[in-house]
């Protein structure tokens, strides 16, 4: 990324995984991740812009 632009603001973070710049009520909610299996299937345009990457997540790879 050429990063030519300066940003407005950039918040201090006091480590990897300070939320204090998210609203609490983004942060009090549960995680919930969402099973491969239940997704549905993507387009041929969705898939077409995916051309050239060849990534897989270890979760399809498994069974």
């Amino acid at each position: 990324l050429a990063r030519a632009v300066t940003p407005p603001f950039v918040p201090r973070l006091k480590g990897a995984a300070d939320t204090s710049h998210f609203d609490r009520a983004f942060t009090s909610q549960k995680a919930v991740l969402t099973p491969p299996d239940l997704l549905p299937p993507l387009s041929a345009e969705e898939q077409a812009r995916f051309r050239g990457f060849d990534f897989v997540s270890p979760c399809f790879l498994q069974g």
